[in-house]
């Protein structure tokens, strides 16, 4: 697969942190795959329960039950959830997290590590 599949087109998309309170934006997510009619697999990511928003939930990248194209970050520990992601293969990760920047000058330094 190339990374612009990967990107544009993935097979596989993992929601690293996917809630099921449907308010939450890390619900967002897996409500718009579904709504537009996203026809691959949707893979929520979540350590503290078994099923999101109807879908079967795993507690890791790496207990995916098949290889994964795209990982949408969504948890605080974002330098740990793209280390999961290298271990595992995964050529496109998009970060949906605060922390950084906009909480200001700590947040920020952690961007240029």
């Amino acid at each position: 697969m190339s990374l612009a599949q990967a990107l544009f087109a993935p097979r596989a998309v993992a929601l690293v942190g996917a809630s099921g309170d449907a308010k939450k934006n890390t619900a967002r997510p897996q409500r718009f795959l579904a709504k537009h009619g996203y026809a691959g697999s949707v893979l929520p990511i979540n350590a503290t329960r078994a099923e999101v928003l109807g879908k079967k939930a795993y507690p890791s990248i790496a207990q995916a039950p098949q290889p994964i194209d795209h990982a949408f970050i969504m948890v605080p520990d974002v330098e740990q959830a793209i280390e999961d992601c290298g271990r595992c293969r995964v050529p496109v990760a998009s970060i949906f997290s605060d922390g950084f920047a906009d909480v200001g000058a700590a947040g920020a330094a952690r961007q240029v590590r």
